[in-house]
């Protein structure tokens, strides 16, 4: 729609509080994003003023998504690159998990948690599922100096459960 009319200001509204609709909105082109539900029109009108005004606005609650998202990427800037499913699936592959107990976990087929884990791959430049986990944990200068002394970055995998102690806290 922004490409079609520039001059066109959207605003998205929600009964209910959808971080995914947020983050797809704005990435979208959206202006505002107001949650809203009864006869409480005031997040809205409030997004809806500061949107005229030529300001990007989103209501209290949504700030709140976009306040821990932001805190997350900057804990982790590979979340930033890959989708909440993704995020999901390397979280899983990190705790240990074959392709077959992700597949179960989250009631897909192994084809789609195959094609899951290569668009992790090539999202995160890497070649190997531990390469993936050790650059999403942030493990991936300590790698390269155990390969650089000599040692084997790929011997990581057999301990993922370690690395996910490694991890920093989610904000």
């Amino acid at each position: 729609l922004n490409h079609i009319w520039p001059q066109t200001l959207v605003i998205v509204t929600s009964r209910r509080d959808d971080p995914l609709a947020l983050r797809q909105s704005l990435e979208g082109g959206a202006r505002g994003f107001a949650v809203y539900g009864g006869d409480d029109l005031a997040p809205l009108m409030a997004v809806l003023a500061r949107v005229r005004q030529g300001e990007r606005a989103v209501c209290a609650v949504s700030m709140e998504h976009l306040i821990a998202a932001y805190l997350r990427q900057q804990c982790n800037p590979c979340e930033a690159l890959l989708s909440p499913r993704e995020t999901v699936v390397i979280e899983l592959l990190a705790d240990g998990a074959s392709s077959e107990e992700i597949a179960r976990t989250l009631y897909i087929s192994p084809r789609t948690v195959k094609r899951r884990i290569g668009e992790i791959l090539r999202k995160l430049d890497v070649h190997s599922r531990a390469e993936a986990v050790a650059r999403f944990l942030g493990r991936q200068n300590q790698d390269r100096k155990a390969s650089d002394a000599g040692g084997d970055p790929e011997v990581l995998h057999l301990r993922p459960r370690a690395w996910r102690a490694a991890r920093p806290p989610a904000a």
